[in-house]
């Protein structure tokens, strides 16, 4: 016998609550990281600890999405048990995951719905989108109603960085490799926005003060937040994260904050060295 609706994610998700209404119905595909000649699954081995301090240190650090045969196979799987599958994945500018699970859905059409939502979006941001979905499939609402909910929630998810290591990006393609390495020679740690799925480097932060003024400046043109997550690997430049959470406290006294570590996968993708903040308005 199927059952209704199930929701596929991907393994960079990140979730606020450990318990998540709708949690039954959520599934994940993860995805692994190649680490010189050794390839690790995101849920075999903890996350930035396990990774060298530069992507371009003798070290190659590649993140490795799920094939479209990945896709295809876990789908075929699904069908014995659902007769829809919203898949949920994070941001196609960041990988080929959201083309992969296309490209899948299409060779399987017939047996099942198989919509894909590019969430435009990674880490909690992908999380709060899945959950949101989660809990509307939990109240009944139709596949369809559903991802005209996750239309409107996208544009209203933001996110922004701090990364140190810059040889990461230069490794996922998404900055120069030549800039990444004088980059990192110079000690240069940009603060980029993730808006519209896109990375865009906005500002360079100096120093702990200069890092913790940013972050607050981000947070400050926020009118009202559902709820904000704190991304937190080996923090650059040893930001108080105690500073952090009261500046956020004095804007936003009564909104939800989650803390997260960055998993392998997002280790791979922004570096150990990293902290970002996620925001959804309400």
């Amino acid at each position: 016998m199927t059952l209704g609706l199930c929701i596929l994610t991907d393994s960079t998700a990140q979730f606020s609550m450990p318990s998540l209404v709708g949690n039954e119905l959520v599934q994940v595909i993860p995805f692994s990281v190649q680490v010189g000649g050794h390839r690790y699954i995101d849920s075999e081995i903890s996350g930035f600890d396990q990774l060298p301090y530069a992507a371009l240190d003798g070290k190659s650090v590649q993140l490795r999405a799920p094939s479209h045969n990945d896709f295809r196979q876990l789908y075929l799987a699904l069908s014995d048990q659902f007769s829809e599958v919203l898949t949920i994945l994070l941001s196609a500018q960041l990988s080929p995951a959201v083309a992969q699970a296309q490209k899948a859905a299409a060779s399987v059409r017939g047996r099942m719905t198989l919509p894909v939502i590019d969430s435009q979006s990674v880490g909690a941001g992908l999380g709060l989108l899945v959950q949101a979905a989660a809990e509307a499939a939990q109240a009944g609402l139709s596949v369809t109603d559903i991802q005209r909910l996750l239309r409107h929630l996208i544009p209203h998810v933001y996110a922004v960085f701090c990364i140190q290591n810059l040889t990461y990006l230069s490794n996922g393609g998404h900055i120069d490799p030549a800039q990444a390495v004088v980059g990192e020679m110079l000690g240069v740690s940009p603060i980029l926005l993730l808006e519209g799925g896109r990375l865009t480097p906005v500002q360079k932060a100096r120093n702990n003060r200069s890092l913790l003024d940013l972050l607050t400046e981000f947070i400050s043109e926020f009118g009202d937040l559902k709820h904000i997550a704190v991304l937190k690997g080996n923090a650059p430049f040893d930001l108080d994260e105690h500073l952090l959470h009261e500046r956020i406290h004095t804007f936003f006294p009564s909104t939800p904050v989650s803390e997260h570590s960055l998993n392998l996968s997002l280790s791979a993708l922004f570096s150990p060295r990293c902290i970002g903040l996620v925001v959804m308005e309400r």
